[in-house]
């Protein structure tokens, strides 16, 4: 029976146990995509507000008598 060397080579060269290093950097990525998810949704929340104050303010000049100055 032959063994080929590159085969136990690669095997030494795998990492046994890790401590939970990539699964600690597994939810760590996902908490960060969270956190922009979040930021993200403020973001938008927060121009929707604009536009609506603006379209208000509009709505409210619109409906005002417009007076004519006498020159």
């Amino acid at each position: 029976m032959v063994f080929p060397r590159w085969g136990i080579g690669a095997l030494t060269a795998l990492p046994l146990f890790d401590g939970g290093r990539r699964n600690a950097g597994i939810q760590s990525a996902g908490a960060e995509f969270d956190i922009a998810l979040e930021r993200y949704r403020e973001q938008v929340l927060v121009a929707f507000k604009d536009v609506e104050d603006q379209l208000a303010a509009l709505q409210l000049l619109a409906s005002r008598p417009r007076h004519r100055s006498a020159r």
